[in-house]
């Protein structure tokens, strides 16, 4: 039904009835559309595997609509509702240090196929780095790379043998600058949840709320492999 809207299933027609059984319908379908056509992927290079992801995303049309403008203000509603935002901070380490215990942690590095959940992201910090631009972070990592060791933890999606980051795509986009840009290679902590089931997150409403989270900042139209940085002042 995900892939066509069109087949009756019976699945859908019990979400349509009952209220109740909408996570569990809603969990099992998400899990069932990011596992298909998934069995060979593994045997496929990174290269063939984009080119195909890509034309799943071009030809989406023939499966999936584009979220309208009302869908995407509902989703933004209920992610701006305070207990939402309540159950989300604890999971982001730039705002809840104690996230680093809480979720273990692992180690990567910028030249890996890392890559980034939001279409765009500002030139400035909001949180960890209040008040810092991209650019001074940038400054500071080719100083001294190892200062990327004590910088909050990213927190990303697995999605088809992919890491997607939710949460720090301006930090991971200055990891890959002073590479790219430098040849200064940084070590950063990251955070994986393996999407869609995410059971690392214990407390099912927090597990729930994130999924909708991770849903929202999947706005990415180049699979993820570069964001725009929007600037507001010459640099």
């Amino acid at each position: 039904w995900l892939c066509n809207k069109t087949a009756r299933c019976e699945a859908v027609e019990e979400v349509r009835d009952s209220a109740n059984f909408l996570k569990e319908s809603f969990e099992e379908a998400v899990a069932g559309f990011c596992l298909a056509g998934d069995t060979s992927q593994s045997a496929e290079s990174n290269e063939t595997a984009d080119r195909a992801d890509c034309t799943r995303v071009r030809n989406n049309g023939s499966s999936f609509e584009m979220f309208s403008p009302l869908q995407k203000l509902m989703l933004d509603d209920v992610l701006r509702q305070d207990d939402t935002g309540r159950l989300l901070r604890p999971l982001d380490p730039s705002r809840c240090p104690e996230a680093e215990q809480a979720y273990w942690p692992q180690w990567h590095s910028a030249d890996e196929d890392i890559r980034f959940a939001h279409v765009n992201v500002s030139e400035k910090f909001r949180h960890h780095h209040s008040d810092q631009y991209l650019d001074d972070l940038i400054a500071q990592l080719v100083r001294n790379p190892r200062s990327s060791e004590d910088i909050a933890a990213l927190v990303a999606v697995r999605l088809l043998h992919t890491l997607y980051v939710g949460m720090g795509n301006r930090r991971l986009k200055c990891y890959k600058q002073a590479y790219e840009n430098f040849g200064v290679l940084c070590w950063f902590k990251v955070i994986v949840h393996e999407f869609p089931r995410c059971d690392s997150i214990r407390d099912p409403a927090t597990r729930y709320a994130f999924k909708m989270k991770a849903i929202q900042a999947m706005s990415t139209m180049n699979l993820g492999k570069e964001v725009e940085v929007q600037r507001r002042r010459p640099r």
